[in-house]
């Protein structure tokens, strides 16, 4: 039978079965699936077509055929249904267009984004085959212990089930995975609502993985990199929510008066954490993509952020790459976004405060210090400050976090948010209001150096220029 769904028919004069025509007066409708509530009692073989996936068709058709005999063993019974030859058999994607004329009477069950239909019951499971198997009774077998077996299958398949669906939910079609490369180095390792990203040095010697970066993606909440650590993955250099800004996690994207409303300290409009649209794994290099969603106080989502970030493998001990392209979507098709001028909004980045001994510097660009970088336009600013970790004396180690913003932005050379607790922010909505036109998108990228020691102006003009000319093509 093509096109899939359930067809019986007897091999010697064919024999019509209708659900709801005839009755089992012993059977338990409750321990049977939906449709098979009411099944006639069979007195000649029976053959039963299913269809199974299949690697060459994933529709062929199985024939499977029960002939009527004495009770089959109860421990047989139970093994066939708890472990069936195939236990992904079930999940068959529905096909609304699909030509077979049975495939809308078939009984469907929707599970996270599957049909699971009554070909399961038939091809992984002996439970509800004593309808049909025994000639004395119209209804399952009365083997002592038909009850126990059917409860304790069902319950077992149902946690196969919820547990299969699961991982199936957390699985990603856009990931690449690359061969085994015992030279790589630096990985992704999934956890729940987490991505680790773990590295080692260029030293072939230097085989052991190092915690780097991890990336927060926690479903209807704001994702975030959070902690961002040193390449030697021993310092942790950003702070995830602290005491004086809430709101702030490590390295982070939020805006201000987005059509009059505040997604910054997300006390009006909201970022929600959509998905990750993939993942690529390189031998030098980890990036991903997720897709976020601001959603309005009303509930209407204004604006599709996708964050599309590369991390780059450690260079050496001292230092390593972070690229972000903050990619904005306007969604409403019939008006545009707006973002009101602030002196605040977009990619940020916070280290740890001590509002008792702040220490935290800034430098820019155009050779502005400290306090002189706020609402200052320039290629780029950075934040450092001391830690301890290291160094032998408390404070003497110090580390820190550049962002350059790339020529090709609109707002470039942007305006910099770099306040007194350690915050620089590329503004996207400095000096004047704009929009993104309905339907429309506007990129930003940026890119991010970690290290350690105290960075010159020179320095990071040297890799600001790198960047800005050497086309890099991100997770390419």
């Amino acid at each position: 039978m093509k096109g899939g769904g359930i067809a019986m028919s007897a091999l010697r004069n064919p024999v019509s079965i209708s659900a709801d025509s005839a009755r089992c007066p012993n059977s338990s409708p409750s321990l049977l699936p939906p449709g098979m509530q009411h099944v006639a009692t069979l007195q000649r073989p029976l053959v039963i077509r299913a269809t199974a996936p299949s690697a060459q068709q994933p529709h062929a058709e199985r024939t499977h055929q029960m002939r009527n005999q004495p009770n089959p063993k109860p421990f047989q019974r139970f093994q066939n249904a708890v472990f069936p030859s195939n236990p992904y058999a079930f999940f068959d994607e529905t096909k609304p267009n699909s030509p077979a004329p049975l495939r809308n009477r078939r009984n469907t069950l929707r599970h996270s984004g599957f049909a699971i239909d009554s070909d399961f019951w038939f091809r992984n499971s002996s439970l509800y085959t004593g309808v049909v198997s025994n000639p004395r009774v119209a209804g399952p077998l009365a083997a002592p212990y038909d009850p126990l077996v059917r409860v304790a299958a069902s319950f077992l398949i149902a946690v196969q089930l919820l547990l299969t669906a699961h991982a199936r939910s957390h699985h990603h079609d856009g990931d690449e995975r690359r061969p085994v490369d015992n030279n790589a180095r630096i990985k992704a390792e999934r956890a729940d609502g987490r991505l680790d990203i773990l590295a080692r040095g260029p030293d072939q010697k230097q085989k052991q993985w190092i915690d780097l970066a991890s990336f927060n993606m926690k479903e209807n909440a704001r994702p975030y990199l959070h902690p961002v650590r040193d390449a030697t993955g021993k310092v942790i250099l950003t702070e995830d929510k602290p005491a004086d800004h809430p709101w702030q996690h490590g390295i982070f994207t939020g805006f201000h008066r987005v059509n009059g409303f505040n997604y910054w300290k997300e006390d009006q409009g909201r970022q929600r954490f959509v998905r990750r649209v993939d993942l690529k794994e390189m031998a030098d290099r980890v990036s991903w993509r997720a897709l976020v969603e601001l959603v309005a106080p009303n509930g209407e989502v204004v604006l599709e952020e996708e964050d599309a970030i590369t991390i780059h493998a450690p260079e050496d001990a001292d230092s390593y790459i972070i690229d972000f392209d903050l990619l904005l979507r306007a969604r409403p098709r019939d008006k545009d976004v707006n973002f009101g001028k602030y002196f605040v909004g977009g990619l940020a980045v916070r280290m740890p405060w001590d509002s008792k001994n702040p220490r935290q510097t800034h430098l820019n660009s155009e050779g502005k210090r400290n306090r002189e970088c706020e609402q200052s336009r320039a290629r780029w600013c950075n934040v450092e400050r001391p830690f301890g970790a290291l160094g032998k004396e408390l404070g003497k180690e110090t580390f820190g976090i550049a962002i350059f913003d790339h020529p090709d932005n609109p707002n470039h050379p942007c305006g910099w948010r770099a306040d007194e607790q350690g915050l620089i922010n590329p503004n996207v909505s400095f000096g004047a209001d704009w929009s993104i036109a309905a339907g429309k998108q506007q990129l930003f990228k940026y890119r991010m150096v970690v290290y350690r020691g105290s960075a010159t102006q020179e320095q990071l003009s040297a890799r600001f220029k790198t960047f800005a000319g050497d086309g890099l093509k991100r997770g390419q």
